[in-house]
């Protein structure tokens, strides 16, 4: 806009006779400055949670507990198939053999 322009125009000219190396270092320093005044500002507007508020991270809270809850169970079920299947596996190679043992001797 143009009074930003014009207030660049009046820091530009006052600057014109600093150094180079002040001039960067006054820089930094209002944008120090700057950076302090927006976390002081989101510090004052961050005021205690309301009863909503508390109510929303209770319910995200519970909802992430469902789903390791539900993650946790599905593990056990997947684990206990997984035995199953291998126990199923081993006592039909066992009685293969048994089989095969039987053929071969008789």
């Amino acid at each position: 806009t143009k009074i930003e322009s014009k207030q660049n125009d009046a820091i530009n000219q006052r600057n014109a006779s600093k150094p180079l190396f002040e001039q960067l270092r006054q820089n930094q320093e209002e944008a120090e400055a700057k950076q302090e005044e927006a976390k002081l500002e989101m510090m004052r507007g961050a005021g205690a949670l309301d009863d909503e508020d508390v109510a929303h991270l209770d319910a995200l809270q519970k909802q992430r507990q469902e789903r390791e809850r539900d993650i946790q169970q599905r593990m056990q079920d997947e684990l206990l198939q997984f035995r199953a299947a291998r126990a199923e596996r081993l006592q039909g190679g066992l009685e293969q053999e048994e089989e095969e043992e039987e053929e071969s001797s008789g």
